[in-house]
């Protein structure tokens, strides 16, 4: 029967190489492990200035904001109600049917008391989901005005607070960032709901156009 030779008190040589090898990786983590704890810059960075990017990145200063927009829960005529998002240049989507003149007036009165003059007539957008289960009484027209019982103070405080609320919310939490554009044609996703409309309008404006729908889609990407 063939002894197996010891190469060190009673291990074999590959025992031995393979000890040797396990206690090498071990040490080398232990000492990466110890440097990524222990190692700082030469300078602290400044606990009060917010994050920064390289030279070329710091173009734009983006901030997302929600809050809460719901109104009275009861005997309110439903038109459209609940969160909002928002951003710098300031840009606002409600779950609403949609943005009456009169509440975009309202929200720029509202953000021109708490910032001046930074949120405007020409820097603010706000949109609307076009939900048909929110709170209708925020409205200037005579149709919309009959068929939601006209307006309605209690409907439209809660859109103005929510909007204003997400926008400081977001005004706060401004960030270096960057936004990528996309842009392209969406075939066979939608139908012109009312063609014989369409076709009283000028040629010239039909004429910029080569379907009787919108095809374009532009996708803006925020990364910060």
């Amino acid at each position: 029967m063939a002894v197996r030779k010891s190469a060190c008190c009673g291990f074999s040589a590959l025992e031995v190489t393979l000890g040797v090898l396990f206690i090498l990786m071990t040490m080398a983590c232990v000492a990466l492990i110890t440097v990524m704890f222990t190692w700082k810059s030469d300078a602290a960075p400044d606990p009060t200035s917010g994050p920064t990017l390289p030279p070329q990145n710091q173009t734009y200063l983006i901030g997302v904001g929600r809050a809460d927009c719901t109104g009275p829960p009861a005997e309110i005529p439903l038109v459209s109600t609940v969160t909002h998002a928002a951003f710098k240049d300031m840009r606002t989507t409600c779950d609403v049917g949609m943005i009456s003149q009169r509440l975009r007036l309202e929200v720029l009165q509202a953000l021109h008391l708490k910032f001046g003059d930074v949120y405007r007539q020409e820097n603010v957008v706000l949109s609307g989901t076009h939900t048909h289960c929110g709170l209708g009484g925020f409205f200037q027209y005579t149709l919309l005005m009959i068929s939601s019982s006209g307006y309605i103070r209690e409907s439209i405080k809660p859109l103005v607070d929510g909007i204003v609320r997400s926008v400081d919310i977001a005004h706060r939490n401004l960030k270096p960032g960057r936004i990528f554009r996309n842009t392209g044609n969406i075939d066979d996703s939608s139908v012109n709901r009312s063609p014989h409309s369409y076709m009283r309008n000028p040629q010239d404006e039909r004429h910029r156009y080569t379907e009787r729908r919108g095809a374009f889609l532009l996708n803006l990407f925020f990364f910060s």
